[in-house]
């Protein structure tokens, strides 16, 4: 139902990662300012699927990659100096890796040394990759896999915040930073946005580990370049310190304190939440560092470097934010509050797609869609709906199931994803009869041409609710009008009664004080390969990990836990999270043990009759976990490999994969030749 998809083809773009990090003031290198890519939805499976070429505004030697897919090896690309001879395809090189349903990646692909490109290509199976943001970068930098080492102890918030709400770097699990440079006098901002999805199916910390990820193993940066990010839900949480330096802005990083909203601000604008939020940490910057608040000091990042950042929606409304920090409005950042009123951008306006504002009042009109089961079992459906919810199934608890089966799951659902973010549980009452119902949020919408109809905000409902508080379905025109609050993520949904909290109630426990904590176990950084049978612990509870590599701990304290897994093969690792959500995720992978042994494998990949004809740059695998790419000629050697037979694995485009099985001895050299055929 009521899908809306984007490309943007950025020109004069400066094509940093998110569309807005540019290097520090002293980096001595550049980016290609244009030809930057952001696909998903409908644009991005005909973009995979077809695979036209691309001609980059300069040449380019890396290309870094943010994707949402399957698995790391979905997504492939290729690259061409002169848009006629194309290198084989592959996969990035993955270097950051978030599970939390779906899997969402890191990765850069360096074309050999001496080598630059200026046309590019990307490829995908349908359906295995959902979203692709993609830079060019001209600079060589040495790979760095990121370790999976833990971060040290978080750097102390350094601004005298006020009545700001800050969550510090602890809570969204940041690695710790290598910043030396001090950031100066303080005396401007610059306002920017990440250009990830808007209504994204990751939680804030895992969004903001893969960014602080990509600044540092793909960018080569200190730390993540910002210093304060927005989470849409209007939580300010902290990125650098704000006495280093940031890499936000170009040549214009000294006494720049940069600020980022989470999400996609080309058409959609930020919330009421956000602007209260960025208002706050303006008025307190400028406090602090005694400056004067105006659109000289705030600007957004367009107005520092020639950039489409922070996005036209959210650029326009960089005046309202000015106002709203010398005026003292805005909230602090906490996400919620106790009063159980949504955020409002009050007055009604619905000029987009879909709305995106809240009613001061929590008043809405209703009507009616979707697919649902009847009281009598029997399943139902909208001859005017497809029922295929807009929000990621991932971000609703529908993984693996067709929209329609996730609807009909939930049966107590609601549009307005827009309003209040995918996966929020909403009260509805109806304030005639007093019958209240809560409702999960899967979808966008109404259309905005249903609420111009009435000119009000309209709550576009599943049929069970709309027959519980009004009799039958309703229509915006009807004027049936519901109260709206929302409520803790953990409340079931269905008829309710009695009071409810607030979500993220901080002063009265509207958040849930036990929460369930799960994940997924896999080895290296393929999330696809999953380790089965492993021991994972977390506090004084103990599981195993599933067939899939699942694993899940109930009754787990809110707050800062510690997940430990461990598995004979395997490198026992630990990574510490603080809960996010009454569910929680918490994937990771193990890294193969180093083998022991002196065996030598060696052997080169070709295809025909003879091993003359060499396959340059296959993969090679073997089933003990090592994996190593043959060079130019074809020809491959792995050392230091423990006795005992081994599985032999070649892969190249435009071949199919074979396997040869050979036995190793400590010592002794042995050939594995692989032969594949086209």
């Amino acid at each position: 139902m009521k899908h809306t998809h984007r490309i943007v083809l950025a020109s004069a773009m400066m094509s940093a990662f998110a569309g807005c990090q540019i290097g520090e003031e002293y980096e001595p290198f550049d980016d290609v300012e244009s030809g930057t890519l952001v696909l998903e939805g409908d644009e991005l499976a005909g973009e995979l699927a077809i695979s036209p070429p691309h001609e980059a505004p300069e040449a380019f030697a890396r290309v870094g990659v943010l994707f949402d897919a399957e698995r790391p090896a979905a997504l492939e690309l290729a690259t061409s100096a002169d848009g006629q001879v194309w290198s084989p395809w592959i996969s990035p090189a993955v270097h950051h890796t978030e599970v939390e349903g779906t899997s969402n990646f890191v990765g850069q692909l360096e074309l050999p040394a001496d080598e630059t490109a200026r046309f590019y290509r990307l490829r995908a199976p349908a359906g295995a990759v959902s979203f692709v943001r993609m830079e060019l970068l001209t600079s060589r930098l040495s790979e760095h896999i990121e370790s999976g080492e833990e971060a040290g102890a978080p750097a102390a918030l350094t601004l005298a915040t006020g009545e700001l709400q800050v969550h510090p770097r602890s809570e969204w699990g940041a690695r710790a930073p290598n910043c030396s440079s001090p950031i100066g006098d303080v005396y401007r901002m610059a306002i920017h946005h990440t250009e990830t999805p808007t209504n994204d199916t990751m939680s804030t910390p895992a969004r903001l580990r893969q960014i602080q990820s990509y600044h540092m193993d793909v960018k080569g940066w200190c730390d993540i370049g910002y210093h304060y990010l927005v989470s849409r839900d209007g939580r300010i949480w902290q990125g650098r310190l704000d006495t280093q330096l940031g890499s936000h802005a170009g040549g214009a990083n000294t006494g720049n304190i940069g600020v980022a909203v989470i999400g996609s601000h080309d058409a959609t604008p930020v919330t009421q939440a956000q602007i209260d939020a960025i208002a706050s940490v303006v008025r307190n910057v400028a406090a602090a560092h005694k400056f004067p608040i105006d659109r000289t000091r705030i600007k957004g990042h367009r107005e520092y470097k020639s950039t489409s950042c922070p996005g036209d929606a959210l650029f326009a409304q960089l005046g309202d934010i000015v106002s709203a920090a010398k005026g003292g409005g805005g909230g602090g950042g906490g996400g919620g509050g106790g009063s159980c009123d949504l955020p409002t951008d009050a007055p009604w306006r619905c000029d987009g797609l879909t709305g995106t504002t809240t009613n001061a009042a929590d008043t809405y009109y209703t009507t009616s869609f979707g697919c649902w089961v009847d009281s009598a079992g029997t399943p139902r459906g909208d001859a005017g709906d497809n029922c295929v919810p807009a929000c990621s199934l991932a971000s609703v608890g529908c993984s693996g199931m067709t929209g329609p089966a996730c609807e009909r799951m939930h049966n107590w659902y609601t549009a307005g994803a827009d309003r209040f973010g995918c996966g929020t549980k909403v009260k509805v009452t109806n304030p005639d009869n007093g019958k209240s119902a809560v409702l999960i949020v899967i979808d966008r919408g109404p259309n905005c041409s249903i609420e111009n109809l009435v000119d009000f905000w309209v709550l576009d409902m599943s049929y069970p609710a709309s027959n519980y508080l009004f009799g039958g379905p309703t229509s915006a025109t009807e004027r049936a009008d519901v109260q709206v609050e929302v409520v803790a993520s953990s409340t079931p949904v269905g008829p309710s009664t009695g009071s409810l909290t607030c979500k993220g109630d901080p002063g009265g426990g509207g958040g849930p004080t036990t929460v369930t904590v799960m994940g997924v176990l896999y080895a290296g950084e393929n999330t696809a390969d999953r380790i089965v049978g492993a021991t994972v612990t977390l506090g004084g509870q103990t599981t195993t990990t599933s067939s899939t590599g699942a694993w899940q701990f109930t009754n787990v304290p809110a707050g800062s836990f510690t997940v430990t897994a461990t598995k004979t093969g395997y490198v026992t690792r630990s990574i510490s999270r603080m809960t996010d959500s009454a569910e929680t995720w918490a994937s990771f992978g193990l890294s193969p043990a180093a083998p022991t042994g002196t065996a030598i494998l060696q052997g080169v990949i070709y295809h025909g009759t003879s091993s003359s004809n060499r396959i340059p740059n296959a993969a090679v695998s073997l089933s003990t976990g090592q994996t190593i790419t043959a060079d130019g000629n074809g020809y491959y050697k792995l050392m230091s490999l423990p006795p005992g037979d081994v599985t032999i694995t070649a892969s190249a485009p435009g071949y199919a994969p074979a396997s040869v099985v050979r036995t190793l001895a400590n010592g002794v050299s042995e050939w594995g030749s692989v032969k594949l055929a086209p």
